[in-house]
């Protein structure tokens, strides 16, 4: 996707202190899905207001694990995501328009359901 992170953990799944987090001030925060949790709660949580992504409001979340699996092809549609975030000018004539050939490579149909 053209871009560093800055966490660079030893592995997936780890509880970080916000200590931690204010070190690397990333300058933009991607989230998994999450039912219970939102950019926008991120954005508004007062204890990261200081945080580079926090005050430049560049928090987002992927769509679900079927949509951006990282483990099949549909990591495609991940890492436009993240490019598209990280650089809307030079991503702004990239769409997801070739999301349903993914899609009907892997399955047979398109990303609306349609055969």
């Amino acid at each position: 996707a053209g871009v560093t992170n800055v966490c660079d953990l030893p592995r997936e799944h780890v509880s970080v202190n916000l200590e931690r987090l204010f070190d690397w001030d990333p300058e933009i925060i991607i989230m998994w899905y999450n039912e219970a949790l939102d950019p926008e709660d991120i954005l508004e949580n007062p204890q990261l207001k200081g945080i580079r992504a926090i005050l430049d409001k560049q928090v987002y979340e992927l769509p679900g694990v079927f949509e951006c699996d990282f483990w099949t092809l549909k990591m495609i549609n991940a890492v436009r995501l993240v490019s598209g975030w990280a650089y809307p000018d030079r991503m702004a004539e990239m769409d997801t328009a070739d999301r349903p050939d993914v899609y009907t490579l892997l399955y047979g149909q398109n990303f609306a359901g349609e055969k």
